[in-house]
């Protein structure tokens, strides 16, 4: 199965899931090149009601399965670069610090996390994994454990060069 959805991504007229979001791709990028800075807003609709992405019940007009694409044109680019930033300097530290941490099990976590938020990043372009409410609170939760145990690491290190360690 993999092998085939790979071999499709070079022949777009084959592969449903990626022909169909062509459609969206029409509306995105020009509410992009319009509003590079700020974006439309995040409840704004990006597109009128279009029979290839929508059905009646399934009004899908503030919806894009690219996540990436769904940031830059909501918040525009300062908001996107924001967001880059994040993912940056929170890939950065995690994989600089994950040795550094003594418990083995916090270790394990912070290197998990990072190496799942990398194919979050990937997966992104193809399912609006960043913008889901359900997946949100779940990204920001393995960011705060990972840099509360890289905090913890660092403190403990700190303390022990200064000889200021209590124990």
């Amino acid at each position: 199965a993999s092998a085939y959805r790979f071999s499709t991504l070079a022949n777009i007229g084959e592969d449903r899931s990626l022909r169909d979001r062509l459609p969206e791709y029409e509306y995105t990028i020009p509410q992009i090149i319009a509003h590079p800075v700020l974006g439309i807003g995040m409840g704004a609709s990006y597109r009128p009601y279009d029979s290839r992405l929508d059905w009646p019940g399934n009004n899908l007009q503030r919806f894009t399965h690219n996540a990436h694409l769904w940031l830059m044109m909501k918040t525009g680019l300062i908001g996107y670069m924001c967001m880059m930033w994040l993912s940056v300097v929170f890939l950065m530290r995690a994989f600089r610090y994950w040795r550094q941490i003594p418990n083995l099990e916090l270790r394990g976590m912070v290197l998990g996390f990072a190496i799942i938020y990398v194919g979050v990043l990937f997966a992104s372009f193809v399912n609006p994994i960043l913008m889901e409410y359900y997946w949100t609170p779940v990204i920001g939760l393995m960011m705060g454990v990972s840099e509360l145990a890289i905090r913890d690491t660092i403190a403990a290190r700190t303390a022990q060069v200064d000889g200021s360690s209590i124990a």
